[in-house]
């Protein structure tokens, strides 16, 4: 991961809100992907999820998810990814909120996708937790000023 310091929002004295993709982030999303029982007791082989985003206000940062027996979410890229996405910071904005899903960023070349792509087909229900985790984390996330600035 390139060029992200701590990064998140106090709002009052409440817990601090992590900014997506800094490191906050990336620690709660991990969190949740350890405590879910979706991902943890899968028993099949490791799936390894990598996703660079490029053109972030921080640089490009890249993390991964093995999802598995031992499920969690790491910064930085994986050794040996059996799928990677790669977006700009736009496209990931637009994924984040929900405005634009996977299947249309790849046809609109938004996203592209290296590696095993049939994995995807076969570990369908596992990434489909997977999403949820994001959803979850997504709800307690805020957005850089930079990203507000875009609006």
């Amino acid at each position: 991961m390139l060029g992200l310091g701590s990064q998140s929002t106090r709002i009052g004295t409440l817990r601090a809100v992590p900014v997506f993709l800094s490191p906050e982030w990336l620690r709660d999303l991990d969190a949740a992907a350890r405590a879910s029982r979706a991902l943890t007791n899968d028993d099949t082989e490791s799936l390894v999820v990598e996703q660079r985003v490029t053109g972030t206000p921080n640089g490009d940062v890249s993390y991964h998810a093995v999802l598995g027996t031992d499920a969690r979410v790491v910064p930085g890229p994986a050794d040996a990814p059996d799928v990677v996405f790669v977006t700009d910071y736009d496209t990931a904005l637009a994924l984040r909120s929900g405005s634009l899903n996977a299947q249309h960023a790849i046809a609109a070349g938004r996203m592209k996708v290296r590696g095993h792509v049939g994995v995807l087909l076969r570990r369908a229900e596992t990434l489909r937790a997977f999403g949820d985790i994001f959803r979850d984390v997504r709800a307690t996330t805020e957005t850089s000023e930079s990203e507000d600035d875009r609006r």
